[in-house]
């Protein structure tokens, strides 16, 4: 995702990466794995590292898709979607064979982290099903940062520390290597199995069952934050990301008055999640747990009668979450409760939707799009008997409702020409992160519950224009603007009439998600990609976001905007042999331009903000025999320093990767 050319990735640990999209981020852009939703009631409105769930070694396709999709996906889906697809099952099409086989392996090592991964996946199938197994194991050891500084760059280095239980006693240890981002390592596990049915060439039934775990995740920017010359934290970890989905899909194509194809997909999906920390020198372990049980279906059906295609369907998801919380003493062995980071009594959340959309080819060079959908939320939640303000065992339902439409014209002036005008509307219900949530202080500010959000629409329109080669080559640009009203921030609160409370026995400023007036975000995107002579081509990209809050009295900068960035490179193929030489760049992301009380991490920006920065890579292929290759990948070469945007951990220097594939 972070080397596709629209996508900006934040990292906050070694176990994280969260994709933003045209100035989107986590729970305002939609991820999808194989027909069914992953954003659930507890998806952050800062950084997610969900997306890391699904096995990339199990990956057909990983679709991005730009701009709102509140027609066809429903809410969430303001800044895009992100659709994961995983490979099928294979079928014997040979009829002198009782059955057909295959099997695709591969193992990685990096020496940037000692990186050690393994994959396997072997498929089965005979005429009219077949089977598919795949297991991937990943263990990342910590991550070592660049050694070449500049005078910007070194303002960023944290403190090369970390701590030590010895005996009974917290003990400070200087790192030996202050490149060596200690407590950043971590492993995973991924596994799918996949059963497919094809009873004729029409009918298809698919079951699917993925699973994905990961060991305890050390959250390295907390552990790195520092009071009075003392870590404030000695141990802060996220405890074992699990994700456990089973779903069921069906398609098939018939000629019928209602339609030529239908899609059923439904799903069941249980994530736990959980949080533990440790002050400096205390023996009281801190424990969150979050699970979350999300059932879902959705049905989409498609009918063209002459120049006109129609698409409709509906969708229902229902999610359960339970929240509990629990302070350990590490010595003593005893438990107290504590209070949970969402409502203690439970959450139910319900979903409806229906759509219906219709694409018209007016002429051989003009088609007409438009769509409609209508969404439907509820929420109900009970804070239960220990919740933090005076919430104790009082309850609040949530229930709104949203149209959202689309329009958009697309011209081929010529065959290599394309030319698309699009409007549409957006809308995102405030999920149970944004109405009841205690977050875990930081920066002398604690978070707090605000039941009364209301929901965000986006009015956005965009133009694109793109031409392409008969010999591959393109080029092409896109221009967007994005109005919100009613944007979701997170900003400055008071709580019966004071600005500041006492959590924990510490007081902190009392911060909550608002609803903003209006907001806006503007943005365009360039890419080409020219064939120089056979075999070699140039690639580039360029991105540009710009976003504002507009309020009553002065205009603020949003959140999750990052700066200019963008991609070079040069391809060559030759054979059985494939290399690429390219460049990832970044822009300041300056002071001024950070949001105060958002999510953008301004506390570990330097006083200009963050640096700009580039990388020089080349990754080489070669196809040693018909089945077995091997892939050669040396990542920042000048092993420069540096941070993305938004992140709190500083980025992988030099890396020299090699890769093993086989297929049988």
């Amino acid at each position: 995702l972070a080397n596709s050319p629209t996508v900006f990735v934040q990292k906050s640990q070694g176990g994280g990466g969260s994709p933003i999209l045209r100035g989107f981020e986590a729970n305002k852009v939609l991820l999808v794995v194989d027909g069914v939703r992953m954003n659930n009631a507890i998806f952050r409105s800062g950084h997610l590292q969900n997306v890391l769930s699904v096995d990339q070694g199990v990956m057909e396709q990983a679709e991005v898709i730009q701009g709102p999709g509140s027609v066809v996906y429903g809410s969430e889906a303001l800044g895009g979607v992100i659709h994961l697809r995983t490979k099928d099952p294979i079928l014997n099409g040979d009829t002198t064979k009782k059955v057909a086989l295959k099997t695709n392996t591969y193992s990685r090592y990096s020496t940037v982290n000692n990186e050690l991964t393994g994959h396997i996946d072997f498929s089965f199938g005979f005429k009219k099903w077949g089977s598919l197994t795949s297991v991937t194991f990943s263990d990342f050891k910590d991550l070592r940062m660049g050694n070449v500084r500049n005078p910007f760059s070194d303002l960023l280095t944290r403190d090369a520390f970390h701590v030590e239980q010895i005996g009974e006693r917290d003990t400070v240890i200087m790192n030996e290597n202050r490149n060596i981002q200690d407590e950043s390592g971590y492993n995973q596990i991924d596994a799918l199995q996949k059963l497919i049915y094809m009873p004729s060439d029409k009918i298809t039934h698919r079951i699917n069952f993925q699973f994905s775990t990961t060991s305890d995740v050390p959250r390295y920017d907390r552990l790195q934050q520092v009071v009075n010359g003392k870590p404030r934290y000695a141990e802060w970890y996220y405890g074992p990301q699990d994700r456990i989905m089973a779903n069921y899909g069906f398609n098939a194509r018939s000629s019928t008055k209602m339609f030529d194809y239908v899609n059923l997909v439904a799903g069941y999906q249980r994530v736990q999640e959980s949080r533990h920390s440790r002050r400096l020198n205390s023996t009281l372990l801190e424990s969150n747990v979050e699970d979350v049980d999300v059932g879902s279906i959705n049905m989409d059906l498609s009918k063209a009668v002459d120049q006109h295609l129609i698409r409709y369907g509906l969708e229902g998801t229902y999610n359960h979450v339970t929240s509990t919380g629990f302070i350990k003493d590490i010595y003593a062995d005893t438990t107290a409760s504590l209070t949970t980071r969402y409502p203690k009594g439970g959450t139910h959340v319900f979903t409806g939707a229906i759509y219906l959309s219709h694409s018209w080819m007016i002429s051989r060079t003009v088609r007409m799009q438009e769509g409609i959908r209508y969404n439907f939320n509820r929420l109900t939640s009970d804070f239960g008997d220990d919740a933090i303000l005076n919430f104790a065992g009082t309850s609040f339902i949530q229930q709104n409702s949203a149209v959202n439409g689309s329009l958009g014209f697309v011209f081929n002036p010529g065959k290599s020409w394309n030319i698309k005008v699009l409007g549409a509307t957006g809308f995102r219900s405030p999920n149970l992160d944004d109405l009841g949530k205690v977050f875990d202080p930081v920066d002398g500010d604690l978070q707090i519950p605000n039941p009364d959000l209301r929901p965000t629409y986006l009015y956005s329109g965009e133009l694109s224009v793109s031409k392409q080669w008969d010999n591959g080559s393109h080029i092409g640009v896109v221009g967007y603007y994005s109005y919100l009203n009613d944007a979701i921030v997170r900003s400055v609160f008071q709580y019966e009439g004071q600005d500041s409370i006492t959590y924990n026995g510490e007081r902190f400023r009392i911060v909550a998600n608002q609803n903003a007036q209006i907001a806006y975000i503007t943005g365009a995107s360039f890419n080409m990609g020219l064939e120089l002579f056979k075999g070699l081509a140039f690639t580039g990209s360029v991105t540009y976001t710009y976003g504002r809050i507009l309020g009553d009295s002065a205009t603020t900068p949003l959140d999750h905007i990052p700066p200019l960035f963008g991609r070079v490179g040069l391809l060559y193929k030759y054979r059985k042999f494939r290399t690429e030489v390219f460049s990832n760049w970044s822009d300041w992301k300056l002071l001024k331009d950070y949001s105060i009380d958002g999510s953008d991490n301004l506390e570990t920006a330097t006083s200009e903000g963050m640096p700009a920065w580039y990388t020089l890579n080349v990754r080489v292929s070669y196809k040693l025999l018909k089945s077995v290759s091997i892939q050669l990948g040396l990542m920042n070469i000048l092993d420069q320093n540096f941070r993305m945007y938004g992140s709190d951990i500083s980025a992988p220097g030099r890396n020299f990767t090699v890769t093993l594939r086989a297929s049988i």
